[in-house]
C-alpha cells in the first residue's frame, strides 16, 4: 500500500480568528486553534506538543523515537525548526534521519516533519507576542519509501553505469584493486577467468611512468584516461579507461567499475578511433533502450530500431533463446504489417544447432530468400540466451550512404551490444521464472492454492458464458499422517510427489491440478459432466492404491491403507451458483467420504438439491 501524507482532523486545521481590537497588528494567518491536549493522541503519526519555552508538553505513542532523539541531542535541526515556528508563527517543514541502533533493535528511520504555531488556551483575546505560542510537531514515517527509493537508485545506477560504458572490456574491482568481475570475452589476451582475482596494478607496464593514478581504483569519476598496459603475451597495449567509483549505503568506498577500450591500433589510425567513438555512442543508445523501460516489449523494440539504424540494416529482430534453442521474438525494428518470419527462423534454428559456442561467438552470415542475414549470439552465464538478427544489412540495388558502416563494423557493433542485451534478456527471463514460481507448489510442481483459485475463478465464469459443464474434484490422502509418523517426513514427501505425478500423468490439456496444502489436492475438469468426473475419480483411486510402492515404502501388514477420498461437485450452467458454493459442495462430500470409511468418492448433488438437503461438515 502506498504511504500517503496523513490527513489531519478538522480541529487541527481550524485557524484562530484575528481580533478586531488590534487593527495595527497584522493578522497571523499561520496560527491554528487546536485542542492539542485532546487531539495529540488521535493523530495517525508521530505528534508532539511543545511549550513556548521549547519544553515538551505531550506526545503520542508514535512519537516515542523522536522524543528520545530530541532528548539526547540527536535532533538539533528539529530544535531549529521549532524555534523558527515559535518566533514567526509561520508553519515550517523539515525532515530528520535517525541511524539504525542495533543495540535497541531499531532500524534506520526517516521522518517528514511539519511544525505549526498553536493558539494557547487561557490567553487574552488580543494576540500576544509570537514567542508565547506553543508549537505542535507532526511527523510522517517515510522509512519504507526511503529504503525502497535507495534500493531502486542502487539497481538503476548499476544498469546505467554499465549502459554508459562501452562493452569492449567491462570490469569491477574491490578496495584492493583486484578484479571481481570481467566481461565474458576477457581482455588483453587474458581470459575472463585469468583476470578475475588478479590485481590491476600487475597489468601496468613497469617501464612506463603512468601520468595519473591507477583508474581501476579511482575514488572519483574517470573519463577517457589513457594508460599503458602489458597483455598476456607481454605486448604493450594502449587503453582508454572510463570508470565510476562504487560506494555503499554508508558512503564507504568499495572499489570501482567501468570500461576499458584497447586503442592501440586507434592511436595509429585516427579514422579507426573516430569509428570506435561513434560505435560506442550507438551501443550506449541501444543498451539504454534495452534497459530503461519497465515494459520489455517496448524496450526491445526500441533497441532493435536503434540497432537497425546504426548498422544500416533493413530490419532487426531481437530473439530470446531457451535451453532447447527455440526462438521467441522479443523486439523488431518495424511493427506495421504482417511479416512471415518462420522460414528465416527455421534457418536460424538450424544454424544454432550446428554452432560451437565459446566465450566469443563470431556472427554468422547466410543467404535466405535472396536476402543477406546476420545473426549474433548473446551469452549469459556461459550459455547462449538470445540472437540479434540483422536482415539485409547492405542493399544490393541501392548504393549505401557514405557514412554507412562496413560489414565488419556491423558485426563489431552487434557484438559490442550483445553482452548488455544478453543481460537484459536474462533479467526478463528471470522475472518470468519468478512469476511462474510464485504460482507453483515447490514440492510437487503443481499449481499452489492461490494460483489454482485465481484460474478457477476465470474458468468458472467462462463456463457459464459458453454453457458448458465442468467438474471440481477435492482430494484428500487417506492415512497420510501415519506415513509421516512411522517413516518420516521424507517418505511423506515422496508420497506427495508420487501422487502429483499420477495427477499430471492422468490429466488432459486444459485441466487444472493443484496441491492446496498438506495432503489436500484439487482438480478442475473442463467440459466434464458428473459421469465423466466419476470415472476420473475412480481411476485416480485405483491408480493411487500403489502409492506406497511408487514412493519406495514397504508398509507393515497392519498399517492402515494409503488411499484417496474424493469429493466431486459439477458446475452446471442450468443451475448457476457462486464459485464458493461449488467449492463448499466438493469439500463437504469429500469429508462425507472420510466419515463413511475412506477410499471412495461421492458426487455432490446439484446446487438446488444440495441447498434443500442441507449438507454440512461434521
Amino acid at each position: 500500500m502506498v504511504d500517503q501524507t496523513p490527513v489531519l482532523p478538522v480541529t487541527f486545521w481550524r485557524r484562530a480568528a484575528a481580533p478586531a481590537a488590534a487593527p495595527k497588528e497584522p493578522a497571523r494567518e499561520a496560527i491554528y486553534a487546536v485542542d492539542a491536549d485532546e487531539n495529540v493522541s488521535a493523530f495517525p503519526g508521530p505528534a508532539i506538543l511543545f511549550g513556548s519555552d521549547g519544553a515538551l508538553l505531550s506526545a503520542n505513542g508514535g512519537a516515542e523515537r523522536l522524543v528520545r532523539a530530541i532528548a539526547v541531542g540527536e535532533a538539533a535541526d528539529v530544535r531549529t525548526l521549532l524555534a523558527s515556528v515559535a518566533a514567526t508563527d509561520r508553519p515550517a517543514m523539515g525532515q530528520i534521519f535517525l541511524p539504525a541502533d542495533p543495540a535497541a533493535g531499531e532500524e534506520q528511520a526517516l521522518f517528514y516533519l511539519t511544525a505549526l504555531a498553536i493558539e494557547q488556551k487561557g490567553l487574552p483575546k488580543d494576540f500576544p507576542q509570537s514567542g508565547a505560542r506553543r508549537v505542535m510537531l507532526l511527523g510522517r514515517d517515510g522509512s519504507a519509501e526511503y529504503a525502497m527509493r535507495n534500493a531502486l537508485i542502487a539497481s538503476r545506477e548499476l544498469y546505467r553505469d554499465l549502459s554508459r560504458c562501452s562493452s569492449d572490456f567491462r570490469w569491477q574491482t574491490d578496495e584492493n584493486g583486484a578484479f571481481t568481475f570481467v566481461s565474458p570475452k576477457g581482455a588483453l589476451s587474458y581470459s575472463a577467468q585469468a583476470l578475475n582475482g588478479r590485481r590491476s596494478h600487475d597489468l601496468f607496464d613497469k617501464g612506463v611512468k603512468s601520468p595519473q593514478e591507477n583508474p581501476f581504483v579511482s575514488r572519483a569519476s574517470v573519463e577517457a584516461v589513457e594508460i599503458i598496459l602489458r597483455d598476456a603475451n607481454g605486448e604493450v597495449r594502449h587503453c582508454r579507461v572510463d570508470a565510476l567509483p562504487v560506494y555503499d549505503k554508508l558512503n564507504q568506498w568499495r572499489g570501482a567499475r567501468g570500461v576499458s577500450t584497447d586503442i592501440t591500433d586507434a592511436r595509429r589510425q585516427q579514422q579507426a578511433l573516430e569509428f570506435l567513438q561513434k560505435r560506442e555512442m550507438q551501443a550506449r543508445e541501444i543498451v539504454e533502450a534495452a534497459n530503461k523501460s519497465l515494459d520489455p516489449v517496448q524496450a526491445f523494440n526500441e533497441a532493435a530500431i536503434l540497432l537497425a539504424h546504426a548498422t544500416g540494416a533493413a530490419r532487426c529482430k531481437i530473439l530470446s533463446l531457451d535451453n532447447k534453442k527455440r526462438l521467441r521474438i522479443l523486439g523488431v525494428s518495424e511493427t506495421a504489417g504482417h511479416q512471415d518470419y518462420q522460414p528465416v527462423l527455421t534457418r536460424i534454428e538450424l544454424e544454432l544447432h550446428e554452432m560451437q559456442y565459446g566465450q566469443d561467438c563470431d556472427p554468422i552470415i547466410f543467404q535466405e530468400d535472396g536476402q543477406t542475414h546476420q545473426i549474433t549470439i548473446t551469452m549469459h552465464a556461459g550459455a547462449p540466451n538470445a540472437v540479434i538478427w540483422l536482415q539485409n544489412p547492405e542493399t544490393e540495388n541501392t548504393p549505401p550512404p557514405e557514412d554507412a558502416p562496413s560489414q565488419a563494423g556491423q558485426r563489431s557493433l552487434a557484438q559490442t551490444v550483445a553482452g548488455n542485451i544478453g543481460v537484459a534478456i536474462a533479467h526478463d527471463n528471470q522475472m518470468r521464472r519468478l512469476a511462474e514460481l510464485s504460482r507453483t507448489d515447490e514440492l510437487t510442481g503443481l499449481m499452489n492454492r492461490r494460483a489454482f483459485m485465481e484460474d478457477l475463478h476465470h474458468r468458472h465464469g467462462h463456463l457459464y458464458r459458453i454453457s458448458r459443464t465442468g467438474a471440481l474434484l477435492y482430494i484428500d490422502l487417506d492415512n497420510f499422517k501415519p506415513v509421516n509418523d512411522q517413516y518420516g517426513h521424507e517418505a511423506g514427501d515422496r508420497v506427495l510427489k508420487a501422487f502429483a505425478n499420477i495427477l499430471m500423468g492422468q490429466s488432459r490439456i486444459g485441466d487444472l491440478c493443484a496441491r492446496l496444502g498438506g495432503d489436500e489436492f484439487a482438480i478442475w475438469l473442463e467440459d466434464t459432466d458428473a459421469g465423466g468426473a466419476e470415472v476420473k475419480a475412480r481411476h485416480l483411486i485405483n491408480e493411487s492404491r500403489d502409492l506406497c510402492r511408487l514412493a519406495g515404502i514397504a508398509p507393515r501388514p497392519d498399517a492402515p491403507i494409503l488411499g484417496l477420498s474424493v469429493g466431486v461437485a459439477v458446475a452446471d450452467p442450468g443451475f448457476p451458483e457462486q464459485l464458493q458454493q461449488l467449492i463448499k459442495r466438493a469439500d463437504e462430500v469429500m469429508y462425507q467420504v472420510k466419515r463413511s470409511g475412506k477410499g471412495s468418492m461421492i458426487v455432490s448433488q446439484g446446487p438446488l438439491e444440495a441447498g434443500a438437503a442441507g449438507h454440512g461438515r461434521e
